[in-house]
């Protein structure tokens, strides 16, 4: 199966930090790997040894852990539920979680949460050293919180952005609209710009004379040194439009 493009479009974005503060209090970070500001594409659980060639770039990966228990050597004491191992079963078991760490940082994944219960009581050590090892956000999921309330909040918070994206889009083309059929239209056209971009705006007409202009307000003050500047040739520092 083929990753999908990194470079897909996306109308708005969940941060990591953003999604993790939306989570129930009792889920906690075990490893911050200081990727807050990362985007998130999806919420995906996942008992596979190797999920990666079903993923996107920039998911949050859910495992209760079965991967782990394909090796006796992950049952230690202070891990899971299960009896000791041997010092050559944790050297496996640590093999093993580096390995699964890997290819999900080497997939682009933004974050791993490890679902205590029914396999884990606690997250294995390995996993802990593993995810310090490489870098990758690692989460502790309590039993209380189900996986599908996990991917629920993420999907609420996927909506409501993208919901104030369209509102935001609706806005500025009724904006427009309005500029468009104005008694001034060059004018107000250039108004709603700087409106929603913190810079200074002129048009300019094929004889090379400033026909409208216009600034946001903290831009207002460099208008008219960069108009004084404006011949033909354009509107260096600025934003211009020739006709």
């Amino acid at each position: 199966m083929e990753r999908a493009d990194a470079g897909t479009e996306r109308l708005d974005a969940v941060t990591l930090g953003q999604f993790l503060a939306a989570l129930p209090s009792d889920v906690t970070v075990i490893y911050d790997a200081g990727n807050a500001a990362a985007p998130l594409r999806w919420v995906e659980p996942s008992e596979l040894e190797d999920p990666t060639p079903y993923l996107l770039d920039g998911e949050f990966v859910l495992t209760a852990g079965l991967p782990f228990l394909g090796d006796d050597s992950s049952k230690n004491t202070s891990s899971s539920k299960t009896g000791s191992t041997t010092s050559s079963g944790h050297a496996n078991s640590g093999a093993m979680a580096d390995a699964y760490v890997r290819r999900l940082v080497e997939a682009g994944v933004a974050a791993l949460g490890f679902g205590l219960e029914p396999y884990f009581d606690a997250v294995p050590d390995q996993l802990v050293a593993a995810c310090r090892f490489h870098r990758l956000t690692l989460v502790q999921i309590p039993s209380t919180v189900p996986f599908a309330a996990i991917g629920l909040e993420f999907s609420q918070l996927l909506e409501s952005g993208n919901a104030r994206v369209f509102r935001q889009l609706a806005d500025t083309n009724r904006q427009l609209m309005r500029a468009v059929l104005s008694a001034r239209p060059e004018h107000e056209l250039l108004s709603a710009l700087t409106q929603r971009v913190p810079a200074w705006a002129l048009l300019i007409g094929a004889d090379g004379r400033v026909r409208a202009r216009a600034a946001a307000a903290a831009s207002a003050g460099a208008l008219g040194t960069g108009a004084a500047r404006t011949g033909a040739a354009g509107t260096p520092g600025g934003t211009g439009v020739e006709l």
